[in-house]
């Protein structure tokens, strides 16, 4: 089964990702925690699959919150990223751009 958890920066949003947007969870992704917080929810310690729209700020922690081969579907970034290369091997995962 598949819980679909979404992200907003404002009440509005996360009522839209709740109502509209088709997730089960919704999280603010203000919040320094938001990472644990999302995965805290669907009761997980990682992911299939993260759309990830800001890569700038969060791949690397993206990379850390994978499944064994887990997905990242990078559409959106504005700047470069860095990354632990481990965290992809560690669970032979992968990186995508779409």
């Amino acid at each position: 089964m598949a819980h679909v958890v979404g992200t907003a920066g404002s009440a509005a949003g996360l009522n839209l990702v709740l109502e509209e947007g088709g997730a089960d969870y919704a999280v603010n992704h203000h919040s320094p925690t938001f990472l644990h917080d999302a995965l805290a929810l669907i009761g997980s310690n990682s992911f299939d699959v993260i759309v990830e729209s800001s890569a700038h700020f969060n791949l690397g922690d993206d990379l850390s919150a994978l499944s064994k081969d887990g997905v990242v579907a990078v559409v959106g970034s504005r700047g470069d990223v860095a990354v632990n290369p481990r965290d992809l091997m560690a669970t032979e995962s992968s990186v995508v751009g779409v």
